[in-house]
C-alpha cells in the first residue's frame, strides 16, 4: 500500500501546470443574459485573463433578470475571497439603487470596487428623413414644435432612456418618452420614423450609420473616437458638458481582503493594456481607462455617476417594482 509519505513526495514532483489546473475557476457573474454587450465584454475578459492568472480557468456565469439585479445579489452573497466576481454595469451599481424600491443589494456597502473594464460610447440616433443636419439644427426643429417629437429606449430605466432624459433637460425640449422591450424594436421604429431619437451603444448600430440606415447627430463621449472620426461630438455640436454611456466593470463582494482585490486589479489592468485586447476594443468601440484605473480611482468613479445620474432618474419619477 501506497504510504502518505509516498503520495506527499509524488505530489510535490507534480509539474507547477498540473498544480494549478486543480485550482477552483474564478467565476464572473453576468447578470444579463448571453449574447448582451455585457456578456460579450465578460468572455473576452474569461479568454484573456488567465494568462495574468496563472493559468487559472476563468468562467462566465449567467443570472439575468430586474435589471441586474438578480446576477448581483448572487455575487453579493458569495464567499468574499476573490473567487467570485461580478461584471457589473451603470444600471447594477448606479441606476437600480433610485430605480428599485426594495432592491436586495446595497450597490455601494455590498461591493469592493475592483477595476473599470471599459465605457461603451453612445450615439444619438435620428431618422435619415429627419429635417435636420447636425445637433443644433435637430434641438431647434424640436424646439419650433413641442410636444410633437418623440425619443425611443430599450426599456423604462434604462441608460437609453435616462440619456434621452438627460438631452431633453440640457437643451430644453419637450420630447415624449417610447420606451420598448429591447433596443431591436426601438430601432427599428426609429428607422421608420416612428420615433425622432434614440441614444444607443455605437457598438451595435455603427454598421447602420455607415451604411445610411439611421443617421447620428452626434456621439456622447468626450472627445471623437476612431470608428467614426468625422462624427463630432454632442458637446462639440450643440451641448457643453453632455456626456452619457453605459461602461461594464468588475467588482467583488465587500469582505474580499484588499490583498485579494489588488492582485485582482493588477491582473484585469495588465490584459486592458494587452495587445489583444486594444484590438477587441477598436472592433468593437469599447474606450479602455488609459492606464487602467486603482479600486480606489474606480470607486470614486462610481460616486460621480451616482451624483450625475440618480437626479437624472429622480426627474422621469420611473420606479420598477
Amino acid at each position: 500500500m501506497t504510504s502518505r509519505r509516498t503520495l506527499l513526495a509524488a505530489a510535490a514532483l507534480l509539474p507547477a501546470a498540473a498544480v494549478r489546473a486543480q485550482a477552483a475557476p474564478l467565476r464572473l457573474g453576468v447578470p444579463f443574459p448571453p449574447g448582451g454587450p455585457t456578456d460579450l465584454i465578460a468572455r473576452i475578459l474569461a479568454q484573456l485573463l488567465p494568462d495574468e492568472l496563472g493559468a487559472r480557468p476563468v468562467i462566465v456565469e449567467n443570472r439575468a433578470g430586474a435589471g441586474g439585479s438578480i446576477g448581483a445579489e448572487h455575487v453579493v452573497r458569495a464567499a468574499a475571497d476573490g473567487d467570485t466576481l461580478l461584471v457589473g454595469t451603470v444600471s447594477t451599481q448606479v441606476l437600480n439603487k433610485a430605480l428599485y424600491s426594495r432592491l436586495s443589494y446595497d450597490p455601494v456597502a455590498d461591493f469592493a470596487p475592483v477595476a473599470l473594464l471599459a465605457e461603451v460610447p453612445l450615439l444619438g440616433l435620428i431618422p435619415p428623413p429627419f429635417p435636420a443636419a447636425d445637433a443644433r439644427a435637430f434641438i431647434d426643429a424640436v424646439r419650433a414644435r413641442p410636444g410633437q417629437y418623440s425619443y425611443a429606449s430599450p426599456g423604462n430605466g434604462t441608460i437609453g432612456h435616462l440619456s434621452g432624459a438627460l438631452f431633453c433637460m440640457m437643451a430644453g425640449l419637450d420630447m415624449a418618452h417610447v420606451p420598448y422591450r429591447g433596443s431591436a424594436p426601438a430601432i427599428t421604429d426609429l428607422i421608420a420614423g416612428r420615433v425622432h431619437l434614440s441614444f444607443d451603444a455605437l457598438s451595435s448600430t455603427i454598421g447602420q450609420v455607415r451604411t445610411g440606415t439611421l443617421r447620428t447627430i452626434g456621439i456622447a463621449t468626450a472627445r471623437r473616437v476612431a470608428q467614426l472620426p468625422d462624427v463630432p461630438t454632442l458637446e462639440e455640436g450643440a451641448l457643453p458638458g453632455f456626456q452619457t454611456y453605459t461602461w461594464n466593470a468588475v467588482l467583488a463582494p465587500r469582505a474580499t481582503p484588499a490583498g485579494v482585490v489588488l492582485r485582482l486589479n493588477a491582473a484585469i489592468n495588465k490584459v486592458l493594456a494587452s495587445a489583444p485586447m486594444a484590438a477587441r476594443a477598436e472592433e468593437l468601440g469599447l474606450l479602455l481607462p488609459p492606464g487602467g484605473m486603482t479600486p480606489e480611482a474606480f470607486s470614486a468613479y462610481i460616486a460621480r455617476e451616482a451624483q450625475k445620474w440618480l437626479p437624472v432618474v429622480a426627474s422621469t419619477g420611473v420606479k420598477l417594482d
